[in-house]
């Protein structure tokens, strides 16, 4: 993949790793570890001033865990931040080495989150009885409040409807940031005139749904990569899922009596897969499941799946037809040299999007180990945090999954004019 303008390599390479050679070597402080790290100020930061300091010896701990959580999430949001400069650069983000660094920076991002969730265990030394002795002054502060997990979750595309709605009777406005369940992300009375810094900029993210990894992401499929794909790929593509599910039934049982109810069983499994290209939110047609009684699945089930997408969430049916070939198509031929760095962006939003869900998860175990259905310290509690595991922000890319086929299944690829690809 090139891009039309002419970018040399070196402007490519400055502009992904924002190189800086403008230092004032003359006027430099002399360099120390302590003025460097700062860490005389960081450890200064355990003793909470305005609660007259700590209450019991766990609670040091339970703030350098929090503490740790922060720095992190600071480093994550600088490696989202830097991967978004770059991603929505239209004349950069078809640049091979600035995929590739798009890659490097969301694959450090979710390592990051990978590191972070043992400080879970290291948490749990402390017993939960401990941790009573001074939860009482902890409130009305709450982990709610992380403004830098908002602030992650918004950057990779969590919308404000995407959310867990919570009761406005349960909901404290002097102490949720913007977007914790108002009923309107645009409603400015949420938004105090003492509002800090941070939560001004979370307010600015909420408002840059442009710019946002998936609608980024969203655009790049539609107009780099979809023009790569065969026009006649989806054709090749169902064909290919027949031929796998007539193969998997050749193996797994007696086709001689399952003959009539494998075939209906095909049609219904590529009608399912034809929708789910083609952006459609109708399910699957009556006619097909009448034939196949012995289905499992039934009309009211199929049309309760999660991968039978509504198109409105995602933009119009023709876009979101042009992504999800994007997608299948990268995914099965990610082995081909000019394909697979563009599938290995993909994996790693959603091994991010993993740990993030490993992330809370493992938190929602803690939480339950520590105070069971009690009510938080910021007004909600354990099922409120069990309601947030179903989010999912690359909807589309984990959707997916449910349809790969084996490449060997797949006709050969071979590369034609101008980044394109044709069948052999």
């Amino acid at each position: 993949m090139q891009s039309q303008a002419n970018i040399s390599h070196d402007q490519i390479r400055r502009k992904v790793y924002s190189i800086n050679r403008n230092v004032d070597v003359n006027h430099a402080v002399p360099l120390t570890y302590d003025n460097y790290i700062r860490a005389p100020e960081l450890i200064q930061f355990q003793y909470p001033e305005f609660k007259g300091g700590l209450n019991h010896h766990d609670e040091h701990l339970f703030i350098v865990i929090h503490q740790g959580f922060e720095i992190w999430f600071k480093q994550i949001l600088f490696e989202i931040d830097s991967a978004v400069s770059i991603m929505k650069d239209p004349t950069l983000f078809v640049e091979q080495l600035a995929i590739e660094s798009v890659h490097e920076k969301i694959t450090r991002a979710g390592l990051i989150m990978k590191t972070i969730i043992p400080f879970f265990d290291v948490m749990e030394t402390m017993h939960p009885l401990s941790f009573l002795e001074f939860r009482d002054f902890l409130g009305p502060g709450s982990g709610m409040q992380s403004i830098q997990m908002r602030e992650i979750e918004t950057t990779l595309g969590v919308r404000h409807e995407d959310r867990v709605h919570i009761p406005k009777e349960m909901k404290m406005a002097s102490q949720c940031p913007l977007g914790y369940g108002a009923s309107n992300h645009d409603d400015e009375s949420v938004i105090d005139e003492n509002m800090t810094a941070q939560m001004k900029k979370l307010s600015e993210r909420y408002h840059s749904e442009s710019t946002t990894v998936k609608s980024l992401i969203h655009s790049w499929l539609e107009k780099c990569i979809h023009p790569m794909v065969p026009e006649n790929f989806e054709e090749k593509f169902l064909q290919s899922v027949c031929q796998c599910f007539k193969f998997q039934r050749l193996r797994w049982r007696d086709t001689k009596e399952w003959h009539d109810y494998d075939e209906k069983a095909m049609e219904l499994e590529k009608e399912k897969v034809k929708n789910w290209i083609n952006g459609n939110t109708a399910t699957t047609s009556h006619h097909v499941l009448d034939k196949c009684p012995m289905m499992a699945m039934t009309q009211n089930q199929v049309q309760n799946r999660h991968d039978i997408a509504v198109t409105n969430e995602n933009g119009s049916a023709d876009s979101s037809k042009k992504r999800r070939l994007a997608i299948l198509f990268i995914m099965c031929y990610r082995h081909i040299p000019g394909i697979s760095h563009l599938s290995k962006l993909i994996d790693s939003l959603l091994s991010f999007e993993e740990q993030l869900l490993l992330w809370r998860n493992r938190h929602v175990k803690l939480v339950e180990n520590y105070m069971g259905t009690k009510i938080g310290t910021g007004g909600l509690g354990l099922k409120y945090l069990n309601d947030t595991l179903g989010m999912r922000i690359f909807d589309e890319l984990w959707q997916a999954r449910s349809y790969y086929v084996a490449t060997s299944w797949l006709p050969e690829l071979k590369e034609g004019s101008n980044q394109t690809f044709q069948f052999c």
